[in-house]
């Protein structure tokens, strides 16, 4: 095959532990043409440091933020390191390439001139880089080429996120067209990205694990709380059907998905920490589920019954 550049950029904050597995599994691929720049957003714990010695084993070039930016704005950081490559991989600091993940996913693309991003299926790993047993992340799905429109979209809009975002190379025109990483999104500014990618081009799935994803205590992830979590996956939805309905047919009734939806989830988050006596959590929940709108009589008796809980409660609370 014709080895078409590709640059594999990976941000990283405090992954001391992980950061030189990552890049050596990313120079093992058997990828020859491959330019690897890594992006330290002001690390605290010596992955400056390790890196620094990378670049100057000449194996990575070394971007360095002047200032902690957060995931998004050094995920647009990485965009902007793109010169001739035609394919973009942002890698995440900690977790790992398996086999031929690069050749497989660009070789899918070039059959394909429609595609316009590739992911695949991961294993789960814990911080010492055992396999934890147990299904993939997504071991019910087949490998498929979505098409562009409302085939792609509706398969990533509804439902949970199912692509696994360090697994996901994209074609640099694909960044030429839609530009940056929406910085007003944090942790799902990959769902958002996605999304737009799905309505104007095919994005393809492997079904097989061609990374290691891992699992840990300091992952940014689990610091959000469901009610934050929940809202952030809203706006990712809301603000790319916003950019993209003129893609879509029927884009309304995205819409009406999208606040029946997450309505109902903040119900249930709602309800959830009534039970465990969480009252300020589930007004927050409250306010979420209210704020999205979805006024059916379905969803508004139940929602009527949480807020009295919640009013007795934080009124005894106070008292």
């Amino acid at each position: 095959m014709n080895e078409h550049r590709i640059l594999v950029v990976i941000p990283a904050y405090n992954v001391k532990k992980y950061i030189a597995q990552t890049i050596n599994e990313v120079i093992n691929q058997g990828y020859r043409n491959v330019r690897i720049v890594c992006v330290d957003d002001c690390s605290t714990d010596g992955t400056r440091e390790i890196l620094q010695e990378e670049e100057a084993k000449r194996r990575i070039e070394l971007v360095l933020n002047p200032v902690n930016q957060g995931l998004t704005k050094t995920f647009n950081t990485c965009l902007r390191q793109r010169r001739d490559e035609k394919y973009i991989y942002i890698a995440h600091a900690d977790d790992l390439m398996m086999g031929a993940n690069l050749e497989k996913k660009v070789m899918l693309m070039e059959e394909h001139d429609r595609i316009g991003m590739v992911c695949s299926d991961a294993l789960f790993i814990n911080g010492r880089n055992e396999v934890i047993e147990g299904p993939t992340l997504n071991s019910l799905r087949e490998s498929h080429v979505y098409k562009s429109g409302d085939d792609a979209f509706s398969s990533v809009f509804k439902g949970d996120n199912w692509i696994v975002a360090p697994s996901v190379i994209m074609r640099s025109e694909v960044i030429d067209q839609l530009g940056d990483f929406d910085t007003r999104l944090s942790l799902a500014t990959d769902l958002n990205m996605w999304l737009r990618i799905a309505a104007r081009w095919n994005i393809a799935y492997i079904g097989e694990p061609l990374i290691k994803y891992r699992v840990h205590p300091g992952q940014d992830s689990k610091k959000y709380r469901p009610v934050a979590a929940q809202n952030e996956e809203y706006m990712a939805k809301r603000l790319a059907l916003q950019v993209s309905r003129g893609y879509l047919r029927d884009a309304w009734r995205y819409y009406t998905c999208l606040r029946r939806t997450y309505s109902t989830r903040g119900l249930m988050i709602c309800e959830h920490n009534c039970a465990t006596g969480n009252y300020n959590e589930a007004w927050m929940a409250w306010m979420f589920s209210m704020r999205v709108g979805w006024a059916s009589p379905a969803i508004l008796l139940p929602a009527g019954r949480l807020l009295g809980k919640i009013i007795l409660h934080r009124g005894q609370n106070q008292d």
